[in-house]
Parts: structure tokens; C-alpha cells; sequence
């Protein structure tokens, strides 16, 4: 005879992460990522744009005429997968790209007006999303988390 544990909330049984992998840091840091990705997308549904595009953008809004390349080193991003994003955003009139003249193989991309504006549209459920993912950690923990990544990152 089998048991099965009933699939009622208060029955419900969260299963406990083992140690060992609570240790093994790259599965930790994957599935942060895979829950913070689903909820970007939840929250900016409406917007149709990814993750990734969002990131671009915030990328030219602190760093104005960005070459792809700088672009994709950056944002840890090949350089094929750099110029996909930007041919979508600027289809959409988000972005420009033109030719830089001091050299002329490179391209420089800068944010339009419709860019910005659809960035601070989209900021708020970006915003949500992050909040949502960090709702377990206050305000405190949330620095550190920060800036021990960034210390990561940067070395």
C-alpha cells in the first residue's frame, strides 16, 4: 500500500534544500536568477521586453553612446546576441545605432527619447519584480547582497 501526503495548502510540505546543496553556490546563484527572470517577466508582461533589453537600457542610461562591443563586454553578453538586442530596440525606436566616426567598424548606440521614455514606464514593475524577489531580506541584507555580488563581479 502506498501513502501519498494530501496536495492541500496547509498539508503541504515545502521540501527542505540539503546542505550539500545549499553549499554549491552556482546551483543557489542559478536559482535565484530563474526566479527573478519569472518574475520580471510577470511583472512587465505588458511591456513585452526582457530582462536582457531592460538591462540594455539601463546600460545606455548611465553610459550614453556605447559601442556594441563595450556593450557586450559589459554585460557579459557575445557580441551576435548584443547586436539581436539592439535590432529589436531599435525597432521599436528605443535605441539608435550609428557608425562612430572616429571608427567608422564601430557602431555607437545611444537611447532615443522614446527609449527613456518607455524606460521610466517600465521602471516601477522592474522595481516590483526585484522587491518581490528580495521580500525575505530587509533593507540591510539587501546592501550586503548588493555589494558582495558587486565584489564578486569585480574581481
Amino acid at each position: 500500500m502506498h501513502y501519498y501526503r494530501l496536495a492541500t495548502p496547509e498539508h503541504a510540505v515545502q521540501p527542505r534544500i540539503p546542505t550539500s546543496i545549499r553549499r554549491h553556490l552556482p546551483y543557489l546563484l542559478a536559482r535565484a536568477y530563474q526566479r527573478q527572470q519569472r518574475l520580471f517577466e510577470a511583472h512587465t508582461r505588458d511591456f513585452d521586453i526582457t530582462g536582457r533589453d531592460y538591462g540594455l537600457l539601463l546600460m545606455l542610461e548611465s553610459n550614453p553612446g556605447l559601442w556594441q562591443s563595450e556593450i557586450a563586454d559589459l554585460m557579459g553578453l557575445d557580441r551576435t546576441t548584443v547586436t539581436y538586442l539592439v535590432d529589436g530596440l531599435q525597432k521599436r525606436g528605443w535605441v539608435a545605432r550609428e557608425p562612430d566616426p572616429a571608427d567608422r567598424r564601430a557602431h555607437v548606440v545611444t537611447m532615443t527619447a522614446d527609449g527613456r521614455t518607455a524606460l521610466e514606464s517600465i521602471r516601477p514593475a522592474a522595481a516590483a519584480a526585484i522587491d518581490e524577489v528580495l521580500a525575505p531580506l530587509d533593507e540591510t541584507e539587501r546592501d550586503q547582497l548588493r555589494a558582495l555580488l558587486t565584489r564578486l563581479l569585480g574581481h
